[in-house]
């Protein structure tokens, strides 16, 4: 999936969302409308409901860059703190300043997500940086959840898990 960036202040943007849920970060891309901003709020939920530490890091315009430790994604200033709940408005939450990202969320029609990914399929690269990704269908929250869970499941174990 290609990235859409945006101009700010700040330098190039993402137009994504970012999240903390326990110890790890993720990345949700999508087009606009796709529903980025609802999974971000669903999986933060949930990662609270189940006792797990839950942020976000920004929503909609997020800066990424690329260091020792591998993807840092960084909200956008003026929007720090705060995500769309679409025919609400912004909405206050926890929030972190960065995130080292863990996993990649792609939100995409469910006409271009393969039955069966294999691995190759399943990773993205940010410069030097090879991370693991999991498509998800655009407005089906249940099965993004859980792709979502599976993913972090993959990357964490069952202990470890947020969701």
């Amino acid at each position: 999936m290609t990235d859409t960036r945006l101009t700010s202040p700040d330098g190039p943007c993402h137009h994504a969302t970012a999240v903390i849920l326990g110890r790890f970060g993720l990345l949700l891309r999508g087009p606009s409308g796709a529903g980025k901003s609802s999974l971000a709020l669903h999986l933060l939920g949930e990662a609270e409901r189940n006792g797990h530490f839950a942020a976000l890091v920004g929503d909609d315009r997020v800066h990424l860059s690329v260091g020792a430790a591998g993807l840092v994604a960084e909200g956008a200033r003026g929007l720090e703190g705060r995500i769309e709940l679409r025919g609400h408005g912004l909405i206050r939450r926890i929030r972190e300043t960065q995130a080292l990202i863990h996993l990649v969320i792609d939100l995409r029609p469910i006409g271009e997500i393969e039955r069966l990914p294999d691995d190759a399929a399943c990773a993205v690269p940010f410069g030097p940086v090879q991370l693991p990704c999991q498509a998800v269908p655009e407005a089906d929250l249940p099965r993004q959840l859980l792709l979502v869970r599976h993913a972090l499941l993959r990357l964490a174990g069952e202990g470890a898990c947020p969701l």
